[in-house]
């Protein structure tokens, strides 16, 4: 029997896939995720076609905003391996999310080298900002948005290991377990500021 990459966490997490879009529930109540997280899933499906597929990218790879917007074609492989190259720390590493291969299809179609062609962090930001949750604070999301996403993330490979903190390191592409830590939410519900 072949060794699992680590050996205290379930069988059925995406360990050497680096995906959790195959692995959420239908309804994410069950998970023991923190309002944050729970904000951010409330978000998602309130975006914008372009926007959402971002944030879907990011939440389900565990990939930076940037990285998923400065995406080429050529980065992404038809088993639906995205490559990124030069992250942060001029780090590179594999992420697995096959949803993304309609989107490739489709900017090699339309002739386009990059995957999200003039869609701006900046455009994203303000798109995150126009749709999201009544009775949740703009100014935790404003500052943060850059983060937030790779804090649910973090936060979901958390819940569905059940507490491995070596399986969100992993999956952020993390070398030390401290960088991971500064992604885990506090359980505290947002302030109204």
């Amino acid at each position: 029997m072949a060794e699992r990459p680590y050996s205290s966490a379930p069988a059925s997490l995406p360990l050497a896939s680096h995906s959790l879009s195959n692995h959420l529930p239908p309804d994410p109540q069950p998970l023991r995720i923190s309002p944050a997280t729970r904000f951010i899933l409330d978000l998602i499906p309130r975006l914008p076609l372009r926007a959402r597929q971002v944030a879907e990218a990011c939440l389900y790879t565990g990939a930076r905003i940037n990285e998923i917007l400065s995406l080429r074609c050529s980065q992404v492989d038809r088993q639906g391996r995205i490559f990124i190259r030069a992250g942060k720390g001029s780090a590179s590493r594999v992420v697995y999310y096959p949803a993304i291969l309609p989107l490739t299809r489709q900017a090699h179609l339309a002739g386009w080298a990059d995957l999200f062609p003039r869609f701006s962090y900046f455009q994203f930001r303000r798109q995150c900002l126009s749709v999201q949750p009544t009775g949740w604070p703009t100014s935790g999301l404003r500052k943060s948005i850059g983060n937030a996403f790779r804090r649910a993330a973090a936060d979901l490979a958390i819940s569905l290991s059940q507490g491995e903190l070596s399986v969100a390191q992993e999956f952020l592409g993390h070398k030390a377990s401290t960088s991971t830590k500064y992604y885990l939410p506090n359980q505290k519900e947002p302030s109204n500021g």
